[in-house]
């Protein structure tokens, strides 16, 4: 399988940004993303998410998120100081991924949620959560007198699609049966009761297959929600992820020895990377919640059927590293306590500094170790700006100075979301009609006819459906060209000699010193526009800068000192950079093309302004 490289930042290296730090995603991983509070961890889990959307669109994303941040992925980052951070000037582009990810928050708590931070709501189906999951959720031991109880009720409603109230009224009629205690009845049914109050419960809920979109990150925001309902989510999406995979890649396996041709339409659940932020709160090393059990299991056993799994905390000591021993890439920020540095020693897959105390306490907000099985050594990477804007919830709420989001995108989601409840609600009253039309025979006629319109109407809203899904896959179409068109354009690595290397950047410093020490502002920023465009017409350069700038004095600066040339071609003045001209003059020795190009990304990458 190739290689699908993810970019997280640049390497850094004695106080300079190398070679851009990269990661293997075409399998599912197992990740570690660790660090104190406001050092960056989030963050980088972020910078993750948008480069797999972007370069792994067969994997889906499903996330826990307890912190309220990963709903700001669907709009574009404004902060111009942030995307201009030294060493990735240029490089990163504004944009937002309405369209990439999907926010949901439990139904319960719905009113708790600023509006446009959301796209919908979630609720589950009762018959969703296995007997074992129920056990971690009312913390029941196998051989209780309650968790025998359970087991029978489950029983009862199997494969059936129940709700929370039928399983409580089933409960209230056990109390005539005389086969439990009332005590062991009545508890279990207090359980069900308290459960019910959470609103994550419905007779209609979401599958797996709705949560596990290919391309596509499932964010489920329970920054709002209560602590028992963030564990029962953990622990149904890692026993389901798991379940769904090992059970895809059992029939593929048959398929391929016996030969036969297998319909898994149905059971086509795409390799499905679970992210969970604060992830001590539900993989403990000194207890067991009720999402250890399934989350130990995914871990230790789900590499093969394809999960993947990134873990975000701000107490590493306070995770099972026991677990975490075999994960596949760690990712450090900064850390002060001795035990959290002790459990980083513990689980990292590579060979760490022997400094590591000294180095992760000096570690500035956005740097991190990385640590990946199969290299020889961690790596110093300073995470690159977001596409994205970064903003919590609990930063709107508590009125901090965020960046104005602006306009809020236009989901396909929303669109979505609308017609499915449109289409709900129609349906909804077609069974009513078709019900009184049964029942009383003299509005037959009538109601048929309000029942055809009906159907009309649901035609037309699949049609709307369909068209947006062919929207969708246009998107991902043209996506999918413009990676190729931007692989095509990136630079082949430049290898050079260390002789020669130090040469060229000797040349790119001194040049570099000359514009910062003899051209005013002016003249710089028209020289950074030349950078992007070393050819350009009058007209176009007088149009890409501020009206502010002096334009004729800063050419006559430039063209004085050689840093560029005038052509006038067809009676039109074209402003060419001249810089190859005076590097070759520089050199001692001759250069290629691509040295010359190499020295020109050095002036510029390294910022004269």
């Amino acid at each position: 399988m190739a290689k699908v490289n993810i970019y997280l930042g640049r390497e850094k290296k004695n106080g300079e940004l190398g070679d851009w730090v990269t990661l293997d995603v075409s399998k599912p991983r197992v990740g570690v993303i660790v660090g104190k509070r406001g050092s960056g961890k989030t963050y980088s889990a972020s910078v993750l998410i948008e480069e797999c959307l972007d370069r792994n669109p067969r994997a889906a994303y499903v996330i826990i998120d307890i912190m309220g941040v990963y709903w700001s992925l669907k709009y574009p980052n404004k902060n111009v100081k942030e995307l201009n951070t030294p060493g990735f000037k240029g490089l990163i582009e504004p944009k937002g991924y309405a369209d990439k990810t999907r926010v949901l928050v439990v139904a319960g708590d719905v009113k708790k949620y600023q509006k446009g931070t959301y796209d919908g709501t979630l609720t589950i189906t009762p018959n969703m959560v296995s007997f074992d999951v129920w056990l971690s959720v009312f913390n029941l031991a196998p051989d209780e007198p309650q968790a025998m109880l359970l087991k029978s009720l489950l029983d009862k409603f199997e494969d059936k699609t129940y709700s929370i109230q039928e399983l409580i009224d089933a409960l209230t009629e056990e109390l005539e049966t005389g086969r439990y205690s009332k005590q062991t009845i009545v508890s279990l049914r207090s359980k069900f009761e308290y459960a019910k109050s959470w609103g994550i419960f419905s007779k209609t809920g979401m599958t797996l297959r709705d949560l596990a979109i290919p391309g596509v990150a499932t964010i489920i925001d329970v920054s709002e929600s209560s602590k028992p309902v963030s564990a029962l989510l953990v622990g149904l999406l890692a026993e389901k992820i798991y379940d769904a995979r090992k059970e895809l890649a059992r029939i593929k396996s048959w398929a391929k020895v016996s030969g036969r041709s297998v319909s898994i339409e149905d059971k086509n659940i795409p390799q499905t990377w679970l992210i969970i932020e604060e992830a001590h709160n539900f993989l403990p090393s000194r207890e067991r919640t009720k999402a250890s059990t399934p989350l130990i299991t995914y871990v230790k056993e789900g590499r093969h059927p394809g999960c993947g799994l990134l873990l975000v905390s701000q107490e590493p000591a306070a995770l099972d590293t026991k677990v975490l021993k075999q994960i596949d890439f760690l990712l450090v920020h900064n850390l002060s306590h001795k035990q959290d540095v002790e459990a980083v020693k513990f689980i990292a897959p590579s060979p760490l500094p022997r400094d590591l105390d000294s180095i992760l306490i000096k570690l500035g907000k956005g740097e991190a170790l990385l640590s990946v099985t199969g290299s020889e050594v961690a790596k110093k990477v300073k995470i690159r700006p977001k596409h994205s804007i970064h903003i919590a919830r609990a930063d709107i709420a508590e009125d901090k100075d965020v960046v104005e989001l602006g306009e809020q995108p236009f989901s396909i989601w929303n669109e979505y979301e609308r017609l499915k409840r449109e289409v709900v609600e129609l349906k909804a009253k077609l069974i009513e009609y078709q019900k009184r039309a049964g029942s009383k025979s003299s509005l037959i006629e009538k109601y048929m006819n309000e029942i055809n319109k009906l159907k009309h109407a649901l035609e037309k809203k699949d049609q709307v459906i369909s068209e947006l899904n062919q929207r969708l896959a246009e998107k991902d179409s043209i996506i999918r060209d413009l990676e190729s068109q931007i692989k095509a354009l990136q630079p082949k690595k430049y290898a050079v000699s260390r002789l020669k290397q130090r040469l060229l950047n000797s040349i790119a410093g001194a040049l570099r010193d000359t514009i910062i020490n003899e051209l005013n502002s002016d003249a710089k920023s028209v020289l950074s526009i030349l950078g992007e465009h070393p050819r350009i017409s009058l007209d176009d350069l007088q149009k890409s800068i501020p009206s502010k700038i002096k334009l004729l004095k800063a050419l006559e600066k430039l063209n004085a000192k050689r840093f560029i040339r005038i052509e006038t071609i067809n009676n039109k003045d074209y402003i060419i950079l001249n810089l190859d001209n005076l590097i070759r003059r520089l050199s001692v020795e001759p250069l290629s093309d691509e040295d010359i190009e190499y020295v020109i990304e050095r002036i510029f990458g390294l910022g004269i302004i």
